[in-house]
């Protein structure tokens, strides 16, 4: 293997730690002030991550975050794409 296995091991308890903190966020979909502060959760989330980071401000429901990785880089992108309102 790449490493990979061993990365995943090494990082074990960050990996928890941010799991239990997505799952244990409360998003409704009704509830901005919420959304928001998932919304900049999210932003540094990515930003620790190394991603170059820009939330995108909406007046009716939660902000937009969009994160991109060596978005220089030429080879072939890829697109995550989610929601983080619980409905």
């Amino acid at each position: 293997m790449d490493g990979t296995l061993e990365f995943l091991g090494e990082h074990q308890g960050k990996m928890i730690e941010n799991l239990r903190a997505f799952v244990e966020s409360e998003t409704p979909s009704t509830e901005k002030k919420l959304l928001g502060d998932f919304a900049g959760f999210l932003a540094g989330y990515a930003t620790e991550a190394g991603g170059e980071v820009e939330v995108l401000p909406d007046t009716v429901s939660g902000d937009h975050v969009r994160a991109l990785w060596d978005a220089e880089n030429e080879e072939a992108p890829l697109l995550l794409l989610g929601h983080y309102d619980t409905v």
